[in-house]
Protein backbone atom coordinates (compact mmCIF):
# COMPACT_ATOMS: atom_id res chain seq x y z
CA UNK A 1 0.00 0.00 0.00
CA UNK A 2 0.74 3.33 -0.02
CA UNK A 3 3.14 5.24 1.60
CA UNK A 4 5.03 3.62 4.82
CA UNK A 5 1.98 1.90 6.23
CA UNK A 6 -1.40 0.82 4.72
CA UNK A 7 -4.42 -0.44 5.68
CA UNK A 8 -6.45 -3.82 6.31
CA UNK A 9 -9.62 -4.25 8.19
CA UNK A 10 -10.75 -7.40 8.96
CA UNK A 11 -14.41 -8.40 9.51
CA UNK A 12 -14.87 -11.67 10.14
CA UNK A 13 -18.38 -12.85 9.09
CA UNK A 14 -19.08 -15.38 11.36
CA UNK A 15 -19.48 -15.33 15.47
CA UNK A 16 -19.45 -17.50 17.74
CA UNK A 17 -21.87 -18.32 20.58
CA UNK A 18 -19.91 -21.14 23.11
CA UNK A 19 -21.16 -22.40 25.95
CA UNK A 20 -18.64 -25.26 27.94
CA UNK A 21 -18.62 -27.23 31.06
CA UNK A 22 -16.47 -29.65 30.99
CA UNK A 23 -16.15 -33.16 33.54
CA UNK A 24 -12.61 -34.95 34.25
CA UNK A 25 -13.59 -38.42 34.98
CA UNK A 26 -11.02 -40.43 37.19
CA UNK A 27 -8.25 -38.26 38.02
CA UNK A 28 -9.63 -36.45 41.28
CA UNK A 29 -10.67 -33.39 38.95
CA UNK A 30 -13.95 -31.12 38.52
CA UNK A 31 -13.61 -28.81 35.72
CA UNK A 32 -15.83 -25.53 35.39
CA UNK A 33 -15.68 -23.67 32.39
CA UNK A 34 -16.14 -19.65 31.69
CA UNK A 35 -16.52 -18.69 28.15
CA UNK A 36 -16.22 -15.58 26.20
CA UNK A 37 -15.79 -14.53 22.58
CA UNK A 38 -13.76 -12.33 20.69
CA UNK A 39 -14.90 -12.26 17.33
CA UNK A 40 -12.71 -10.15 14.85
CA UNK A 41 -15.01 -7.37 13.90
CA UNK A 42 -14.07 -5.01 11.46
CA UNK A 43 -10.74 -3.72 11.83
CA UNK A 44 -8.88 -0.34 9.64
CA UNK A 45 -5.11 -0.29 9.23
CA UNK A 46 -4.03 2.49 11.84
CA UNK A 47 -0.04 4.40 11.17
CA UNK A 48 1.02 3.94 14.62
CA UNK A 49 3.84 6.42 13.56
CA UNK A 50 1.70 9.46 12.39
CA UNK A 51 1.80 11.87 15.08
CA UNK A 52 0.26 12.23 17.16
CA UNK A 53 1.22 9.21 18.58
CA UNK A 54 0.11 6.73 21.83
CA UNK A 55 -3.38 7.37 21.02
CA UNK A 56 -5.00 4.34 19.95
CA UNK A 57 -7.60 3.69 22.19
CA UNK A 58 -9.02 7.25 21.91
CA UNK A 59 -9.12 6.95 17.72
CA UNK A 60 -10.71 3.10 18.37
CA UNK A 61 -13.44 4.62 20.53
CA UNK A 62 -13.86 7.81 18.26
CA UNK A 63 -14.64 5.62 15.11
CA UNK A 64 -16.23 3.02 17.25
CA UNK A 65 -14.57 -0.22 16.10
CA UNK A 66 -13.04 -2.74 18.31
CA UNK A 67 -10.03 -4.11 16.18
CA UNK A 68 -7.39 -2.28 14.65
CA UNK A 69 -4.61 -3.08 12.12
CA UNK A 70 -1.45 -1.68 13.35
CA UNK A 71 1.18 -0.51 10.98
CA UNK A 72 3.58 -1.34 9.99
CA UNK A 73 6.48 -3.50 11.47
CA UNK A 74 9.69 -3.04 9.49
CA UNK A 75 13.43 -3.59 10.12
CA UNK A 76 15.66 -1.07 11.93
CA UNK A 77 17.74 0.12 9.34
CA UNK A 78 19.39 -2.41 7.44
CA UNK A 79 19.60 -4.72 11.02
CA UNK A 80 17.13 -7.74 12.12
CA UNK A 81 15.38 -5.82 14.42
CA UNK A 82 12.39 -4.99 14.44
CA UNK A 83 10.75 -1.62 14.62
CA UNK A 84 7.84 0.53 13.87
CA UNK A 85 8.13 2.41 10.80
CA UNK A 86 12.10 2.90 11.03
CA UNK A 87 11.46 4.99 14.02
CA UNK A 88 11.11 3.26 17.21
CA UNK A 89 12.94 0.08 18.02
CA UNK A 90 10.50 -2.84 19.25
CA UNK A 91 11.12 -2.42 23.27
CA UNK A 92 12.67 0.93 22.92
CA UNK A 93 10.90 4.50 23.37
CA UNK A 94 10.16 3.64 27.26
CA UNK A 95 7.43 1.11 26.61
CA UNK A 96 5.22 3.70 24.80
CA UNK A 97 3.51 1.53 21.77
CA UNK A 98 3.14 -1.46 24.80
CA UNK A 99 1.50 0.86 27.03
CA UNK A 100 -0.74 1.58 23.91
CA UNK A 101 -1.44 -1.45 22.82
CA UNK A 102 -2.28 -2.64 26.29
CA UNK A 103 -4.84 0.12 26.53
CA UNK A 104 -6.39 -0.76 23.33
CA UNK A 105 -6.35 -4.69 24.76
CA UNK A 106 -7.88 -3.19 28.07
CA UNK A 107 -10.75 -1.52 26.59
CA UNK A 108 -11.68 -4.43 24.70
CA UNK A 109 -9.76 -4.22 21.53
CA UNK A 110 -8.22 -6.74 19.33
CA UNK A 111 -5.49 -5.60 17.60
CA UNK A 112 -3.69 -6.71 14.43
CA UNK A 113 0.37 -6.17 14.08
CA UNK A 114 1.07 -5.82 10.20
CA UNK A 115 4.66 -6.20 8.93
CA UNK A 116 5.96 -4.57 5.89
CA UNK A 117 4.02 -1.91 3.46
CA UNK A 118 5.33 0.07 0.71
CA UNK A 119 8.72 1.80 1.76
CA UNK A 120 11.53 0.82 4.45
CA UNK A 121 13.30 -2.59 4.70
CA UNK A 122 11.29 -5.48 5.17
CA UNK A 123 12.58 -7.78 7.87
CA UNK A 124 12.97 -10.72 5.30
CA UNK A 125 15.06 -8.73 2.96
CA UNK A 126 18.10 -7.99 6.26
CA UNK A 127 17.38 -11.13 7.98
CA UNK A 128 20.18 -13.68 6.40
CA UNK A 129 18.37 -16.78 7.63
CA UNK A 130 15.51 -18.68 8.84
CA UNK A 131 16.10 -18.82 12.78
CA UNK A 132 17.21 -14.60 12.53
CA UNK A 133 13.48 -14.06 11.05
CA UNK A 134 11.70 -16.09 12.81
CA UNK A 135 13.36 -14.70 15.96
CA UNK A 136 12.54 -10.96 14.53
CA UNK A 137 8.98 -11.75 14.73
CA UNK A 138 8.82 -14.20 17.97
CA UNK A 139 10.64 -10.56 19.36
CA UNK A 140 7.51 -8.96 18.61
CA UNK A 141 4.78 -11.63 19.21
CA UNK A 142 6.50 -11.90 22.60
CA UNK A 143 6.78 -8.60 23.57
CA UNK A 144 3.34 -7.30 22.69
CA UNK A 145 1.76 -10.75 23.04
CA UNK A 146 -0.19 -10.46 19.84
CA UNK A 147 -0.73 -13.49 17.51
CA UNK A 148 -2.91 -12.11 15.01
CA UNK A 149 -0.56 -10.97 12.17
CA UNK A 150 -0.45 -9.42 8.91
CA UNK A 151 2.43 -9.60 5.96
CA UNK A 152 1.76 -6.22 3.56
CA UNK A 153 4.39 -7.58 1.00
CA UNK A 154 4.68 -5.51 -2.54
CA UNK A 155 6.89 -3.94 -4.45
CA UNK A 156 10.57 -5.69 -5.33
CA UNK A 157 10.15 -7.88 -1.81
CA UNK A 158 7.27 -9.38 -4.00
CA UNK A 159 9.91 -10.31 -7.12
CA UNK A 160 12.31 -11.57 -4.55
CA UNK A 161 12.20 -15.78 -4.53
CA UNK A 162 14.45 -16.13 -1.70
CA UNK A 163 12.87 -13.73 0.44
CA UNK A 164 9.88 -15.20 -0.26
CA UNK A 165 11.04 -18.68 0.93
CA UNK A 166 12.66 -17.44 3.89
CA UNK A 167 10.16 -15.64 5.19
CA UNK A 168 7.40 -18.33 4.59
CA UNK A 169 9.75 -20.99 6.15
CA UNK A 170 10.42 -18.55 9.19
CA UNK A 171 6.35 -17.70 9.70
CA UNK A 172 5.91 -21.94 9.22
CA UNK A 173 8.42 -22.37 12.23
CA UNK A 174 6.75 -19.51 13.81
CA UNK A 175 3.64 -21.06 14.01
CA UNK A 176 4.93 -24.04 15.36
CA UNK A 177 6.67 -22.88 17.95
CA UNK A 178 3.50 -20.70 19.19
CA UNK A 179 1.32 -23.74 18.73
CA UNK A 180 3.63 -25.98 21.23
CA UNK A 181 2.51 -23.29 23.71
CA UNK A 182 -1.14 -23.02 22.81
CA UNK A 183 -1.20 -19.91 20.91
CA UNK A 184 -2.55 -20.05 17.32
CA UNK A 185 -0.87 -17.53 15.33
CA UNK A 186 -3.12 -16.51 12.26
CA UNK A 187 -1.58 -15.21 8.79
CA UNK A 188 -2.66 -13.09 6.14
CA UNK A 189 -1.11 -11.93 3.33
CA UNK A 190 -2.44 -8.53 2.05
CA UNK A 191 -1.17 -8.37 -1.82
CA UNK A 192 -1.52 -5.48 -4.70
CA UNK A 193 -4.28 -6.64 -6.91
CA UNK A 194 -5.60 -5.85 -10.39
CA UNK A 195 -9.79 -6.04 -11.03
CA UNK A 196 -8.02 -9.43 -13.37
CA UNK A 197 -6.63 -10.48 -10.27
CA UNK A 198 -3.37 -11.19 -8.00
CA UNK A 199 -0.36 -11.22 -10.21
CA UNK A 200 2.16 -13.97 -10.77
CA UNK A 201 4.29 -13.13 -8.04
CA UNK A 202 1.19 -12.97 -5.45
CA UNK A 203 0.42 -16.72 -6.75
CA UNK A 204 3.58 -17.59 -6.07
CA UNK A 205 4.14 -16.14 -2.54
CA UNK A 206 0.90 -18.21 -1.83
CA UNK A 207 2.23 -21.25 -3.39
CA UNK A 208 5.34 -21.15 -1.61
CA UNK A 209 3.80 -20.63 1.58
CA UNK A 210 1.46 -23.65 0.85
CA UNK A 211 4.70 -25.83 0.30
CA UNK A 212 6.57 -24.46 3.47
CA UNK A 213 3.15 -25.39 5.45
CA UNK A 214 2.13 -21.93 6.51
CA UNK A 215 -1.19 -21.78 7.29
CA UNK A 216 -2.47 -18.59 6.08
CA UNK A 217 -6.37 -17.27 7.20
CA UNK A 218 -6.65 -14.31 4.77
CA UNK A 219 -5.89 -13.38 1.24
CA UNK A 220 -6.18 -9.45 1.42
CA UNK A 221 -6.18 -7.74 -2.07
CA UNK A 222 -5.01 -3.95 -1.75
CA UNK A 223 -7.99 -2.81 -4.14
CA UNK A 224 -6.40 0.45 -4.96
CA UNK A 225 -4.05 2.53 -6.91
CA UNK A 226 -4.79 -0.02 -10.42
CA UNK A 227 -3.64 2.96 -12.62
CA UNK A 228 -5.33 3.90 -16.23
CA UNK A 229 -4.22 1.25 -18.71
CA UNK A 230 -6.22 -1.35 -15.58
CA UNK A 231 -9.08 0.66 -14.35
CA UNK A 232 -10.39 3.27 -17.16
CA UNK A 233 -13.22 4.06 -15.66
CA UNK A 234 -12.71 5.61 -11.78
CA UNK A 235 -16.15 6.01 -10.94
CA UNK A 236 -16.09 2.17 -10.85
CA UNK A 237 -14.03 1.84 -7.53
CA UNK A 238 -16.10 0.13 -5.99
CA UNK A 239 -16.84 -2.48 -8.77
CA UNK A 240 -13.73 -2.50 -9.58
CA UNK A 241 -12.89 -3.96 -5.50
CA UNK A 242 -15.44 -6.88 -6.15
CA UNK A 243 -14.05 -7.50 -9.42
CA UNK A 244 -10.69 -7.89 -7.99
CA UNK A 245 -12.10 -10.02 -5.22
CA UNK A 246 -14.02 -12.22 -7.52
CA UNK A 247 -10.58 -12.66 -9.38
CA UNK A 248 -8.95 -13.63 -6.48
CA UNK A 249 -11.17 -15.77 -5.22
CA UNK A 250 -11.03 -17.66 -8.05
CA UNK A 251 -7.62 -17.90 -8.50
CA UNK A 252 -6.79 -19.57 -4.90
CA UNK A 253 -8.77 -22.82 -6.41
CA UNK A 254 -5.26 -23.57 -7.97
CA UNK A 255 -3.30 -22.99 -4.98
CA UNK A 256 -6.33 -24.70 -2.03
CA UNK A 257 -7.31 -27.01 -4.53
CA UNK A 258 -8.98 -28.52 -1.76
CA UNK A 259 -11.46 -25.74 -0.74
CA UNK A 260 -15.00 -25.70 -1.49
CA UNK A 261 -16.21 -21.71 -3.42
CA UNK A 262 -17.33 -20.93 0.12
CA UNK A 263 -14.42 -21.98 1.96
CA UNK A 264 -12.00 -19.28 -0.47
CA UNK A 265 -14.38 -16.67 -0.08
CA UNK A 266 -14.24 -16.72 3.69
CA UNK A 267 -9.89 -16.24 2.80
CA UNK A 268 -10.90 -13.16 0.92
CA UNK A 269 -10.47 -9.83 2.36
CA UNK A 270 -11.05 -6.72 0.38
CA UNK A 271 -8.75 -3.30 1.32
CA UNK A 272 -9.80 -0.55 -0.28
CA UNK A 273 -7.82 3.25 0.17
CA UNK A 274 -10.45 5.08 1.30
CA UNK A 275 -10.74 8.31 -0.40
CA UNK A 276 -8.27 10.16 -2.97
CA UNK A 277 -6.05 7.40 -4.19
CA UNK A 278 -1.95 7.84 -4.74
CA UNK A 279 -2.94 8.30 -8.64
CA UNK A 280 -5.01 11.03 -9.40
CA UNK A 281 -8.88 10.62 -10.61
CA UNK A 282 -9.21 6.87 -8.09
CA UNK A 283 -11.76 8.35 -5.42
CA UNK A 284 -13.45 5.54 -3.20
CA UNK A 285 -16.40 6.99 -1.59
CA UNK A 286 -19.21 6.37 0.65
CA UNK A 287 -21.00 5.14 -2.30
CA UNK A 288 -18.40 2.88 -3.20
CA UNK A 289 -17.38 1.51 0.25
CA UNK A 290 -22.10 0.90 0.60
CA UNK A 291 -21.67 -1.09 -2.58
CA UNK A 292 -18.64 -3.31 -1.50
CA UNK A 293 -19.96 -3.64 1.69
CA UNK A 294 -22.88 -5.02 0.65
CA UNK A 295 -20.96 -7.38 -1.88
CA UNK A 296 -18.73 -8.63 1.79
CA UNK A 297 -22.21 -9.45 2.99
CA UNK A 298 -23.24 -11.61 0.56
CA UNK A 299 -20.35 -13.74 -0.07
CA UNK A 300 -19.40 -13.75 3.58
CA UNK A 301 -15.92 -12.69 2.70
CA UNK A 302 -13.44 -13.37 5.49
CA UNK A 303 -12.09 -10.24 6.01
CA UNK A 304 -12.73 -6.14 5.13
CA UNK A 305 -10.62 -2.93 6.12
CA UNK A 306 -9.70 0.50 4.49
CA UNK A 307 -5.99 2.40 4.37
CA UNK A 308 -6.55 4.39 6.81
CA UNK A 309 -8.40 5.33 10.21
CA UNK A 310 -6.97 9.10 10.38
CA UNK A 311 -8.46 9.72 7.10
CA UNK A 312 -11.59 8.94 7.87
CA UNK A 313 -13.00 12.42 7.67
CA UNK A 314 -13.35 15.26 5.38
CA UNK A 315 -10.88 17.35 4.22
CA UNK A 316 -10.90 21.09 5.00
CA UNK A 317 -13.74 22.83 2.83
CA UNK A 318 -14.22 18.91 1.49
CA UNK A 319 -10.97 19.41 -0.73
CA UNK A 320 -9.92 17.11 -3.31
CA UNK A 321 -6.49 16.31 -1.85
CA UNK A 322 -4.29 13.11 -0.56
CA UNK A 323 -3.29 13.81 2.94
CA UNK A 324 -2.58 11.15 5.66
CA UNK A 325 -5.20 13.62 7.84
CA UNK A 326 -8.35 13.39 4.94
CA UNK A 327 -9.75 11.30 2.95
CA UNK A 328 -10.36 13.94 -0.11
CA UNK A 329 -14.01 13.21 -0.04
CA UNK A 330 -17.04 14.43 0.56
CA UNK A 331 -17.84 12.36 3.99
CA UNK A 332 -18.87 12.99 7.80
CA UNK A 333 -16.80 12.04 10.47
CA UNK A 334 -15.78 8.23 9.94
CA UNK A 335 -18.37 7.67 7.86
CA UNK A 336 -16.36 4.71 6.20
CA UNK A 337 -16.03 3.01 9.11
CA UNK A 338 -19.87 3.58 10.12
CA UNK A 339 -20.50 1.81 6.69
CA UNK A 340 -18.17 -1.11 6.99
CA UNK A 341 -18.85 -1.71 10.65
CA UNK A 342 -22.74 -2.16 9.38
CA UNK A 343 -22.09 -5.61 7.89
CA UNK A 344 -23.21 -8.00 9.45
CA UNK A 345 -21.50 -10.76 11.68
CA UNK A 346 -22.79 -13.92 9.85
CA UNK A 347 -25.71 -14.63 7.13
CA UNK A 348 -29.43 -13.82 8.13
CA UNK A 349 -29.18 -12.30 11.55
CA UNK A 350 -27.07 -11.06 14.26
CA UNK A 351 -25.15 -13.10 16.63
CA UNK A 352 -26.52 -14.15 19.94
CA UNK A 353 -24.13 -13.32 22.73
CA UNK A 354 -22.41 -15.99 24.52
CA UNK A 355 -22.85 -16.47 28.38
CA UNK A 356 -20.70 -15.07 30.55
CA UNK A 357 -20.00 -17.94 31.86
CA UNK A 358 -20.84 -21.58 32.29
CA UNK A 359 -21.38 -23.82 35.45
CA UNK A 360 -19.40 -27.23 34.95
CA UNK A 361 -20.57 -30.56 34.85
CA UNK A 362 -21.32 -33.07 36.70
CA UNK A 363 -17.85 -35.68 36.56
CA UNK A 364 -16.92 -37.66 39.61
CA UNK A 365 -13.74 -37.12 41.44
CA UNK A 366 -11.64 -39.29 43.50
CA UNK A 367 -10.01 -37.15 45.64
CA UNK A 368 -10.44 -33.74 46.99
CA UNK A 369 -9.01 -32.48 44.15
CA UNK A 370 -10.69 -29.76 41.40
CA UNK A 371 -9.76 -27.98 38.58
CA UNK A 372 -11.18 -25.23 36.76
CA UNK A 373 -10.84 -24.57 32.98
CA UNK A 374 -11.38 -21.20 31.47
CA UNK A 375 -12.47 -21.37 27.73
CA UNK A 376 -11.83 -18.15 25.14
CA UNK A 377 -11.94 -17.88 21.50
CA UNK A 378 -8.57 -16.72 19.83
CA UNK A 379 -9.90 -16.11 16.31
CA UNK A 380 -12.93 -16.84 14.08
CA UNK A 381 -14.23 -16.63 10.94
CA UNK A 382 -16.88 -17.88 8.38
CA UNK A 383 -17.60 -21.55 8.85
CA UNK A 384 -14.90 -21.84 11.09
CA UNK A 385 -13.53 -20.35 14.73
CA UNK A 386 -10.29 -21.44 16.71
CA UNK A 387 -10.46 -21.74 20.66
CA UNK A 388 -7.97 -21.99 23.50
CA UNK A 389 -8.58 -23.83 27.08
CA UNK A 390 -6.12 -23.36 30.08
CA UNK A 391 -6.89 -26.00 32.72
CA UNK A 392 -5.78 -24.98 35.88
CA UNK A 393 -5.60 -27.79 39.18
CA UNK A 394 -7.07 -25.56 41.92
CA UNK A 395 -7.09 -28.80 44.47
CA UNK A 396 -4.53 -29.96 46.87
CA UNK A 397 -3.46 -32.08 45.37
CA UNK A 398 -1.24 -33.58 42.43
CA UNK A 399 -2.89 -34.94 39.49
CA UNK A 400 -1.24 -37.28 36.40
CA UNK A 401 -3.23 -36.93 33.36
CA UNK A 402 -6.76 -35.72 32.13
CA UNK A 403 -9.03 -36.38 29.81
CA UNK A 404 -12.18 -34.06 28.38
CA UNK A 405 -15.26 -35.08 26.62
CA UNK A 406 -16.66 -32.40 23.53
CA UNK A 407 -19.81 -32.33 21.58
CA UNK A 408 -19.79 -30.44 18.65
CA UNK A 409 -22.90 -28.85 16.55
CA UNK A 410 -24.44 -30.36 13.95
CA UNK A 411 -22.06 -30.27 10.79
CA UNK A 412 -19.08 -29.04 12.89
CA UNK A 413 -16.19 -31.08 13.37
CA UNK A 414 -12.57 -30.36 15.38
CA UNK A 415 -9.80 -30.67 12.38
CA UNK A 416 -6.77 -29.43 14.37
CA UNK A 417 -5.85 -29.61 18.44
CA UNK A 418 -2.60 -28.45 19.86
CA UNK A 419 -0.95 -29.59 23.14
CA UNK A 420 -3.76 -32.23 23.70
CA UNK A 421 -4.64 -35.72 21.83
CA UNK A 422 -7.93 -35.93 20.20
CA UNK A 423 -9.54 -39.26 19.91
CA UNK A 424 -12.81 -39.54 18.27
CA UNK A 425 -15.43 -42.05 18.88
CA UNK A 426 -19.34 -42.81 17.67
CA UNK A 427 -20.29 -40.88 20.80
CA UNK A 428 -18.55 -37.97 20.36
CA UNK A 429 -14.56 -36.51 20.81
CA UNK A 430 -12.06 -36.50 23.60
CA UNK A 431 -9.11 -34.11 24.42
CA UNK A 432 -6.49 -35.65 26.82
CA UNK A 433 -3.10 -34.82 27.76
CA UNK A 434 -0.07 -35.17 26.19
CA UNK A 435 3.26 -36.56 27.39
CA UNK A 436 4.41 -33.15 28.27
CA UNK A 437 1.54 -31.83 30.45
CA UNK A 438 -0.91 -34.54 32.01
CA UNK A 439 0.86 -33.96 35.13
CA UNK A 440 -0.08 -30.55 37.24
CA UNK A 441 0.82 -30.19 40.36
CA UNK A 442 -1.51 -27.74 43.18
CA UNK A 443 -2.10 -24.74 41.51
CA UNK A 444 -0.19 -25.87 38.54
CA UNK A 445 -2.25 -25.20 34.75
CA UNK A 446 -1.87 -25.88 31.03
CA UNK A 447 -2.97 -24.86 27.80
CA UNK A 448 -4.29 -26.89 24.98
CA UNK A 449 -6.47 -25.23 21.54
CA UNK A 450 -8.30 -27.05 18.97
CA UNK A 451 -10.02 -25.48 15.72
CA UNK A 452 -13.54 -26.37 14.77
CA UNK A 453 -14.85 -26.11 11.22
CA UNK A 454 -18.56 -25.19 11.02
CA UNK A 455 -20.44 -22.78 12.07
CA UNK A 456 -19.62 -22.70 15.78
CA UNK A 457 -22.52 -21.92 17.16
CA UNK A 458 -22.59 -24.51 19.68
CA UNK A 459 -19.79 -26.44 21.45
CA UNK A 460 -20.50 -28.48 24.22
CA UNK A 461 -19.00 -30.84 26.82
CA UNK A 462 -19.75 -34.35 27.07
CA UNK A 463 -18.88 -34.65 30.50
CA UNK A 464 -17.62 -38.10 29.20
CA UNK A 465 -13.88 -38.77 29.77
CA UNK A 466 -11.20 -41.41 30.74
CA UNK A 467 -7.45 -42.22 31.49
CA UNK A 468 -6.15 -41.18 28.63
CA UNK A 469 -4.37 -43.98 26.51
CA UNK A 470 -0.68 -42.82 25.95
CA UNK A 471 0.90 -42.71 22.50
CA UNK A 472 2.73 -45.59 21.79
CA UNK A 473 6.70 -45.32 20.95
CA UNK A 474 5.87 -46.35 17.40
CA UNK A 475 3.21 -47.06 15.36
CA UNK A 476 3.68 -48.64 11.09
CA UNK A 477 2.96 -46.38 8.35
CA UNK A 478 0.28 -47.36 5.93
CA UNK A 479 -3.15 -46.32 4.86
CA UNK A 480 -6.69 -47.54 4.52
CA UNK A 481 -10.03 -46.20 2.50
CA UNK A 482 -13.45 -46.86 2.42
CA UNK A 483 -13.38 -48.13 -1.28
CA UNK A 484 -10.98 -50.34 -2.80
CA UNK A 485 -8.66 -47.52 -4.90
CA UNK A 486 -5.34 -47.55 -3.23
CA UNK A 487 -3.58 -44.23 -1.90
CA UNK A 488 0.04 -43.23 -2.02
CA UNK A 489 0.86 -41.19 0.96
CA UNK A 490 4.01 -39.00 0.78
CA UNK A 491 5.51 -36.51 3.72
CA UNK A 492 8.11 -33.61 3.63
CA UNK A 493 9.24 -32.07 6.67
CA UNK A 494 8.68 -28.37 6.26
CA UNK A 495 10.19 -27.17 9.60
CA UNK A 496 12.05 -28.47 12.40
CA UNK A 497 13.76 -27.31 15.92
CA UNK A 498 15.10 -28.85 18.83
CA UNK A 499 11.57 -31.55 20.68
CA UNK A 500 9.79 -31.34 17.26
CA UNK A 501 9.13 -30.86 13.84
CA UNK A 502 6.14 -30.11 11.29
CA UNK A 503 5.87 -32.10 8.10
CA UNK A 504 2.84 -32.04 5.08
CA UNK A 505 1.81 -35.03 4.15
CA UNK A 506 0.26 -35.74 0.70
CA UNK A 507 -2.98 -38.10 -0.05
CA UNK A 508 -3.28 -39.27 -3.30
CA UNK A 509 -5.83 -41.75 -5.15
CA UNK A 510 -3.73 -43.60 -7.47
CA UNK A 511 -6.62 -45.84 -8.00
CA UNK A 512 -9.27 -45.78 -10.86
CA UNK A 513 -12.36 -45.14 -9.03
CA UNK A 514 -13.52 -42.13 -7.00
CA UNK A 515 -13.69 -42.34 -3.01
CA UNK A 516 -15.77 -40.21 -0.53
CA UNK A 517 -13.49 -40.87 2.55
CA UNK A 518 -9.76 -41.90 3.01
CA UNK A 519 -7.63 -42.51 6.61
CA UNK A 520 -4.00 -43.63 6.60
CA UNK A 521 -1.82 -44.48 9.46
CA UNK A 522 1.07 -42.36 10.64
CA UNK A 523 4.67 -43.84 11.69
CA UNK A 524 6.86 -41.75 15.01
CA UNK A 525 9.55 -42.31 16.32
CA UNK A 526 10.26 -43.56 20.17
CA UNK A 527 8.97 -40.96 22.59
CA UNK A 528 7.02 -38.96 20.05
CA UNK A 529 3.58 -38.03 19.58
CA UNK A 530 1.38 -35.74 17.12
CA UNK A 531 0.05 -32.15 19.23
CA UNK A 532 -1.04 -30.68 16.40
CA UNK A 533 -3.05 -31.48 13.16
CA UNK A 534 -5.00 -29.33 10.21
CA UNK A 535 -7.19 -30.19 7.70
CA UNK A 536 -7.32 -33.69 8.75
CA UNK A 537 -8.76 -35.13 12.41
CA UNK A 538 -6.67 -37.28 14.09
CA UNK A 539 -7.72 -40.60 15.71
CA UNK A 540 -5.12 -42.32 18.02
CA UNK A 541 -5.75 -45.92 19.75
CA UNK A 542 -3.76 -48.43 21.53
CA UNK A 543 -2.49 -49.71 17.99
CA UNK A 544 -1.16 -46.18 16.55
CA UNK A 545 -2.43 -42.77 14.67
CA UNK A 546 -4.63 -42.54 11.56
CA UNK A 547 -5.44 -39.08 9.90
CA UNK A 548 -8.67 -38.61 8.29
CA UNK A 549 -10.27 -36.54 6.14
CA UNK A 550 -12.11 -33.65 7.40
CA UNK A 551 -15.59 -32.40 5.82
CA UNK A 552 -14.26 -31.08 2.40
CA UNK A 553 -11.23 -32.92 1.54
CA UNK A 554 -13.09 -36.67 1.60
CA UNK A 555 -13.76 -36.86 -2.07
CA UNK A 556 -10.88 -37.65 -4.63
CA UNK A 557 -11.22 -38.38 -7.88
CA UNK A 558 -8.76 -40.84 -9.68
CA UNK A 559 -5.09 -39.63 -9.82
CA UNK A 560 -6.43 -36.46 -7.61
CA UNK A 561 -4.31 -35.54 -4.13
CA UNK A 562 -5.11 -33.49 -0.85
CA UNK A 563 -2.67 -32.63 1.76
CA UNK A 564 -2.37 -32.19 5.50
CA UNK A 565 -0.18 -30.84 8.05
CA UNK A 566 1.22 -32.41 11.58
CA UNK A 567 2.91 -31.53 14.49
CA UNK A 568 5.34 -33.75 16.21
CA UNK A 569 6.72 -33.16 19.81
CA UNK A 570 9.44 -35.64 20.72
CA UNK A 571 13.19 -36.68 20.42
CA UNK A 572 12.72 -37.73 16.52
CA UNK A 573 12.98 -35.51 13.60
CA UNK A 574 13.05 -37.41 10.08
Amino acid sequence: MRQRWMAWGVRGLASLILAASFSLIGHGMELTASTSTSTVAFAPYVDMTLPPVGNLATLASQAGIRSATLAFIVAAGTSCKPSWGNYFQVGTNSGQFLNEINAFKAVGGQPIISFGGEINNELASVCGSVSALESAYQEVVDHYHVYSLDFDIEGTQLNNTATVQLRNRALSLLQAKEASLGHQITISYTLPVLPTGLLANSLYLLKSAVTSGVKVSVVNVMAMDYGQANAPNPSYMGTYAIDAAEATQAQLASVYPALSSNQRWAMIGITPMIGQNDLAGEIFTTANASQVAQFAAAHSIGRLSYWELHRDTACVNNADENSNYCSGTTQTPYQFASIFGAVPTGPGSSPTPPPSSTSGGGGSTSSAGSVTLALSTSSSWYNGCNMAATVKNTGTTAVSAWSVGLALGSGDSIVNIWNAQLTTTTAGANASNVSYNGSLAPGASTSFGFQVAGDCSTVLATGSGSSPTPPPSSTSGGGSSTSTSQFALTTVTTSQWDGGYTAEATVKNTGTTAVSAWSVGLALGSGDSIVNIWNAQLTTTTAGANASNVSYNGSLAPGASTSFGFQVAGPSAP
